[in-house]
């Protein structure tokens, strides 16, 4: 975690630098979900204690992904991360397209407050991120939650 909280800006310059990745971490309890270097940077960086509730918040919603997963056979998923720059709420939905190209919200959950940066002159501030299903090993396949830049 950064020792001065940055702005929004500052926050998204320091996400732009993020492509590809070195290195992939594990969360503690999912062990199926899978974060890269660009989404810790997020998680350390965000908010002004960090943001590492999302990657949990995310975890915890791995029984869903396996389902829409095993539903649709799709193995990509946007998460987009929705503020409300008046009130500070947030919402979170997991989507995929559906047969006519549209997003379909698969998960969508609503919170009361986020500490996240917020755009200077919206109403609302979009974080974006993937989680694709893929093969990290000949035999084992694990979620990975990205930035859309490392994709």
């Amino acid at each position: 975690m950064t020792t001065k909280e940055l702005n929004y800006n500052e926050l998204q310059e320091l996400l732009q630098g993020c492509y590809g990745t070195e290195s992939y971490f594990k969360h503690s309890l999912a062990k199926s979900l899978l974060y890269t270097d660009g989404v810790k940077t997020f998680a350390e960086n965000a908010g002004g204690q960090g943001a590492y509730w999302f990657i949990d918040m995310v975890a915890s919603n791995m029984n869903l992904v396996r389902y829409y997963n095993e539903k649709t056979q799709d193995n990509f998923f946007t998460i987009k991360l929705e503020v409300n720059n008046e009130d500070k709420s947030y919402s979170v939905k997991f989507t995929q397209p559906n047969e006519d190209g549209k997003e379909e919200n698969l998960i969508f959950q609503n919170y009361d407050y986020t500490d996240l940066q917020l755009k200077d002159g919206e109403k609302i501030t979009t974080y974006n991120f993937y989680l694709i299903k893929s093969y990290v090993s000949e035999t084992e396949q694990a979620y990975i939650l990205l930035l859309p830049s490392e994709y």
